[in-house]
């Protein structure tokens, strides 16, 4: 869709009804995660998180990086 020209309501309407913002899409394995470094709490009002992995094909994770990584053991 052109959005060029539309009004900044058609913009946001656009853009909701194209992206899901439903928490259903969230990761269970990235809520775990959440809710064990931050606490369930904390973890069932996030709404945007970004995760990574660990490459079994990559370098070694050193303690240092772990630390690094928000404190992951």
């Amino acid at each position: 869709m052109d959005l060029a020209g539309k009004t900044h309501e058609e913009r946001v309407e656009y853009l909701r009804s194209t992206f899901n913002w439903d928490r259903g899409d969230v990761d269970e394995d990235v809520l775990a995660c959440l809710t064990r470094q931050y606490g369930a709490e904390f973890a069932k009002n996030v709404r945007f998180a970004e995760s990574w992995q660990v490459s079994e094909y990559g370098a070694p994770v050193s303690d240092a990086l772990k630390e690094l990584l928000i404190g992951l053991d």
